[in-house]
């Protein structure tokens, strides 16, 4: 036996017929496929919101750790520097003492002269501030020998502020000119000479 196969046409010329369902059933179909779009690029829009948030969260945290990491590098160079000037002033001090020492025996009859050997602080500069305009404080308008950190920068000016600031200087009426002398380091120390020249004090490296 044999089956001949059944031709289904659909009758869409009346309202009532199966092409409404069809129809209908479509456009809801549609419908529910926007929602499911619109709700899923509005997931995809919050992934991407919350993404932008959670980055936008780390930058900041990185942008604070270094900018703490900074401070923190600050605060330690500055009391390292700190102690490190507080020392070389000490030291300063300690040459300028040893001097003083030398220059109460000008007066004696049998002085001739004397060295102050190994003087500190290396890396500064020993200045003779005679007969010039502007002076360091300390010096109220006197002649006068300092022992100062130099300035980076080939300024008279800077140089007396520098000896204001940071400096040990002494009042010495009839010290003579002298070049500046810098103090060495390490296995190249400096010494000094001082010594009378009739009635006026010589200051030269030794």
């Amino acid at each position: 036996m044999s089956f001949g196969r059944r031709k289904i046409r659909l009758n869409c010329t009346r309202p009532e017929t199966l092409c409404t369902p069809l129809s209908q059933g479509c456009e809801n179909l549609l419908s529910q496929a926007t929602r499911i779009g619109q709700n899923f690029s509005k997931q995809v829009d919050m992934k991407k919101n919350k993404r932008g948030m959670l980055l936008a969260s780390e930058t900041l945290k990185i942008v604070l750790a270094v900018i703490c990491i900074g401070f923190l590098v600050y605060l330690l160079a500055a009391i390292y520097f700190n102690d490190g000037d507080t020392k070389n002033l000490e030291q300063a001090q300690g040459t300028m003492d040893r001097i003083n020492l030398i220059l109460d025996r000008f007066d004696e009859v049998d002085f001739e002269g004397e060295a102050v050997t190994e003087i500190n602080p290396s890396g500064w500069k020993i200045f003779a501030f005679v007969e010039a305009e502007i002076k360091p404080n300390s010096c109220s308008g006197e002649n006068c020998l300092c022992i100062c950190k130099d300035t980076l920068v080939d300024s008279w000016d800077r140089q007396i502020k520098k000896c204001d600031e940071g400096g040990v200087c002494k009042i010495v009426p009839n010290l003579m000119e002298m070049e500046d002398i810098k103090i060495g380091k390490g296995n190249n120390p400096t010494s000094l000479f001082i010594g009378k020249n009739g009635v006026w004090v010589e200051v030269k490296e030794a």
